[in-house]
């Protein structure tokens, strides 16, 4: 039976679905650490997704005194790999150079993308010495994201792709739309959705601003459904048309998915998205920003959905209002979003990752 220990930061809904593929497809044995942090207020999930662990550990923000324990905790387990979120806690770096040497991989999740800035480039001179001392290979979603990783040096098993998938199993069944209830909603409710935290990066301002300026032009909007809560909630309160969901737990957000037509992410950083994932898992449209990392791989203009330039909401407007004059193949684009999103999966998830620590460990014991 493998062993491998994840040490994460918070916890999502798309990860336990991993995990769970992990564990029921290929009969791994986990050991998981999570880090609490503050901005959890926004990202309240239920705790009761992640009760089937039994070996469940939760470190408090500013851990890294913690890290003789948690060696001592993982020598008593004795992982075949070991899979850690970046470098960014410093419990979890002290833990990957302690059990670097050996066979046993050490991978870490890098959604970075390469920007160029000066502190990237800083990195990429002092990464064989800090970096790869760590780490044996860097597992990032999607083209960008290997951009960065070979800018740090990392090659050939080195360099992983497809380090998100959504819960494919909820959000699949949502993308038959002829199953629906006609009498409580149409095949393609007249409605938008955007689902993520409500703060500045997101581009909630953008989001309002199109949306009025949409309203404007048309007699029969549609609705906009915000899910999601954070420091910008208040500026989408008692705007006409807008309907705040608040924090939609992952067991939820499959039905919310069936109400709606089309997802807009107006981000103006976005590592990948793994909502565009669920949107496009679920059949439906979506309007995102190019600086969504997600949109080469999951979004093609005219295909599925279109791409705009972060902060350009006067172009999203036009897009919300081409879409509610009935201007889109609902059921062709459904198609092609639910064909780009079957790339990825919590099953071909947990395939990859146990393979590539075959493929890693075997290399490292030839070296």
């Amino acid at each position: 039976m493998l062993r491998i220990a994840i040490l994460w930061s918070e916890l999502s809904g798309y990860l336990n679905a991993c995990m769970q593929s992990l564990v029921k497809e290929h009969e791994v044995r986990l050991c998981v650490y999570r880090i609490t942090r503050n901005v959890s207020v926004d990202r309240p999930y239920n705790d009761s997704l992640f009760t089937w662990i039994s070996d469940l550990n939760t470190l408090p923000n500013n851990s890294a005194n913690l890290a003789p324990a948690v060696i001592n905790h993982l020598e008593n387990f004795q992982p075949d790999a070991i899979l850690i979120v970046g470098w960014s806690h410093p419990v979890y770096r002290r833990v990957a150079r302690h059990f670097k040497s050996g066979i046993r991989p050490i991978i870490a999740g890098c959604d970075n993308q390469w920007h160029g800035t000066w502190k990237q480039w800083g990195g990429t001179l002092i990464s064989r010495w800090w970096l790869h001392p760590m780490y044996d290979a860097l597992w990032t979603p999607g083209e960008r994201g290997v951009t960065f990783a070979r800018r740090l040096g990392y090659r050939g098993l080195g360099v992983m792709e497809g380090l998100y998938a959504c819960n494919t199993y909820a959000f699949e069944p949502v993308s038959n739309r002829e199953t629906c209830d006609a009498n409580q909603w149409p095949k393609w409710p007249p409605r938008f959705l955007f689902t993520g935290r409500l703060a500045k990066e997101k581009g909630i301002e953008d989001l309002i601003r199109a949306y009025q300026l949409y309203r404007a032009q048309t007699q029969q909007p549609w609705e906009l459904w915000c899910a999601g809560s954070g420091p910008l909630e208040y500026l989408l309160k008692d705007v006409p048309g807008v309907r705040l969901l608040g924090f939609v737990q992952p067991n939820d957000l499959p039905e919310i998915f069936r109400q709606v037509s089309v997802l807009i992410l107006p981000s103006h950083f976005e590592p990948w998205g793994v909502v565009v994932h669920e949107a496009t898992c679920a059949g439906l449209s979506v309007l995102c920003t190019r600086q969504c990392g997600s949109s080469v791989e999951l979004v093609q203009d005219g295909y599925n959905g279109y791409l705009f330039d972060a902060g350009d909401y006067e172009h999203l407007a036009n897009l919300m209002l081409y879409y509610s004059q009935g201007r889109v193949d609902f059921d062709k684009f459904g198609a092609n979003s639910v064909a780009l999103s079957s790339r990825y999966s919590p099953s071909q998830w947990a395939d990859y990752l146990v393979q590539r620590i075959v493929d890693l460990a075997r290399t490292k014991s030839l070296q």
